[in-house]
């Protein structure tokens, strides 16, 4: 990217074509296109931070590293709002499609690093917990169900075909109700009565809008323990608090 001293205070592109008759744009010419128009965007933005000085302006827009900063900069806002609306779009479009129903933490936050801030601190198998729990996208039955996932049933020896066949998980949970989801095993699943007994003596009353925030810690490493993941954080269990070696399987 060429400067220059007036206005837009980038030189024209070197090989941008005179007319679009004849013409077929390659990506290169698309990427050249924008970023051509990025850098006069954040001219102008650098102009105006100046308060219009066009001589405070031009010392700064002279030096590379303060030019690119300025560029770098203005991406990076670029970058976060049409990150913002792409999330609040698939939050409305979302609840559009399931009105009235519960939604997993992770879809009442609006976009911003201050999600990213919940899993400070964390080992790696309680942040990957983390994120299971507050998407819901988690090996319980309901979520599994949702997702048509299919396990192997070996037909009974008086069926007349004995090849393996498959169907899709049930959503139920253990305790008979119709579907096992987090909010479920947190909150009323009577066979972890004694185990949710065990987070409230630690953090205090139970709260979906705070549990997988405030309290994300400790509420991560509860599941590990007792819900219902086969052997998937098996490496990591002994290290929770909540896990009694006398007492677990």
């Amino acid at each position: 990217m060429e400067v220059q001293e007036q206005k837009p205070y980038v030189r024209p592109l070197r090989n941008a074509p005179s007319s679009q008759r004849g013409h077929n744009r390659t990506s290169v010419d698309i990427l050249d296109k924008e970023a051509h128009a990025l850098a006069i965007r954040a001219a102008k933005a650098l102009l105006l931070k100046k308060g219009g000085d066009e001589d405070k302006f031009l010392k700064a827009w002279r030096v590379r590293d303060k030019r690119k900063q300025a560029i770098n900069d203005l991406a990076r806002e670029d970058a976060e709002r049409k990150s913002s609306d792409e999330w609040n779009k698939y939050r409305c479009e979302r609840a559009d499609r399931y009105p009235g129903r519960h939604r997993p933490a992770s879809l009442r936050e609006d976009w911003g690093h201050e999600s990213l801030d919940l899993y400070e601190g964390l080992r790696r198998g309680e942040s990957t917990l983390l994120l299971e729990l507050r998407t819901e996208k988690i090996a319980l039955n309901g979520p599994l169900h949702d997702m048509r996932i299919r396990c192997p049933v070996l037909p009974s020896s008086e069926a007349g075909d004995l090849a393996e066949q498959q169907v899709t998980i049930s959503a139920a949970c253990t305790c008979g109700h119709r579907k096992q989801t987090v909010y479920h095993m947190f909150f009323h699943c009577p066979e972890l009565d004694t185990a949710r007994q065990k987070l409230v003596n630690r953090i205090g009353r139970l709260d979906w809008n705070s549990l997988l925030t405030d309290h994300a810690k400790l509420a991560t490493q509860r599941p590990m323990v007792y819900f219902p993941l086969d052997s998937q954080y098996d490496y990591i269990r002994e290290d929770s608090p909540f896990y009694d070696r006398y007492n677990s399987a």
